[in-house]
């Protein structure tokens, strides 16, 4: 890719070219004082902030212009004072002050820049990436739904990237950090264009991630019931639900409640007294107890537990119980006709009687 406005000084057959037009190598070069976007006069510029373009003056425009510098603008920013480290970036608007630039803050993390320090800033020309390789600085970003859609968003704010960088960009009010570890293809810069082309991205582990450890072997609960952990939570082996609230003793079958019925009776079996009994007829006279000794008279009813009756409801976490089997009484419908039919059994009288025919 070869744009006829500059050449790179790293790629002979370009240099080549534009000799051979007769015309001398032309390439943007400055000098600017630098400063973070937070500095930059106007409105708040948060998204700026986390992308990969600067802010330069108007005339910076203009001389670029003139040397027919065309679209994408991406520039080459040197820092002289520490060891010439460099990184690559884009333009965003050129509306800084004369002799100032503004850079995202992280931008400035990576060239070790402080506010007011000088920077070299180039015009140059990277290739259209079509692999990346990232590491994010944090497993936070392991939280992300759909990193893919959250990146492809993050990257309308770039222009380019460069191998070594560790950008940042935001997202529902948090702030990630992510590593550039591989761009392809290979130049010399390190870096590639990420405008209008299909990018691949791989990643690599966040710093600090520790794969969960699995398990050997299968372990037995000891109560015998087995316990599986599952996405919405912890499962029980209970069963079913009249398993697990015990639906076979509070609603017991026909069978079952018929011998509770029995049981029940059994308390009223005694024979029973009249009071207006016949003459001559005895009342077989109450024997009373002889009393033991070391024991109470008065010993209290032993306890005795109710099988036939509603139990209380003891149900396992994560469970509802939504009342009992409703089972209708089956009746014949010629006695419900019969006993309607009693309430119109009267004759009917009139009050006018009927005159005798002559």
């Amino acid at each position: 890719m070869f744009n006829p406005g500059f050449y790179d000084e790293d790629d002979p057959m370009a240099m080549y070219q534009q000799l051979r037009r007769g015309g001398a190598p032309r390439r943007f070069d400055e000098y600017f004082r630098c400063y973070p976007i937070a500095m930059l006069p106007g409105p708040d510029r948060e998204d700026a902030n986390h992308g990969g373009k600067v802010f330069l003056p108007p005339s910076a425009l203009d001389k670029l212009t003139r040397l027919h510098i065309t679209y994408p603008m991406l520039f080459e920013l040197i820092n002289g004072a520490k060891d010439g480290r460099k990184t690559h970036a884009g333009v965003l608007e050129f509306i800084a002050e004369e002799g100032k630039i503004y850079l995202p803050y992280w931008l400035m993390q990576t060239l070790l820049l402080e506010p007011g320090d000088l920077i070299q800033v180039k015009s140059t020309d990277l290739p259209l990436g079509t692999f990346i390789k990232l590491q994010p600085q944090d497993s936070s970003f392991l939280e992300i739904s759909d990193p893919k859609a959250v990146l492809e968003n993050a990257f309308r704010n770039f222009s380019c990237l460069t191998k070594g960088d560790v950008f940042t960009f935001a997202y529902n009010d948090n702030q990630y950090a992510i590593e550039v570890l591989e761009t392809k293809p290979p130049h010399a810069s390190n870096a590639i264009c990420t405008l209008e082309t299909d990018l691949s991205v791989d990643f690599a582990p966040p710093v600090g991630y520790e794969e969960p450890k699995r398990a050997s072997g299968t372990s037995t609960p000891r109560s015998g019931k087995g316990v599986m952990a599952g996405k919405g939570g912890t499962l029980h082996s209970h069963g079913t639900m009249a398993q697990a609230i015990n639906y076979a003793a509070i609603a017991p079958s026909a069978t079952t409640a018929a011998a509770g019925a029995k049981a029940t009776s059994s308390n009223f079996l005694t024979s029973g007294h009249k009071l207006n009994s016949k003459k001559g007829s005895k009342a077989p006279t109450p024997q009373a107890s002889t009393p033991v000794a070391g024991q109470s008279t008065n010993a209290p009813p032993p306890t005795v537990r109710r099988t036939n009756g509603p139990q209380p409801l003891r149900l396992p976490p994560g469970k509802l119980f939504f009342g009992y089997e409703v089972k209708p009484v089956k009746g014949k419908e010629g006695d419900e006709k019969k006993d309607e039919s009693k309430h119109f059994e009267g004759s009917g009288q009139t009050l006018r009687k009927k005159k005798d025919n002559k």
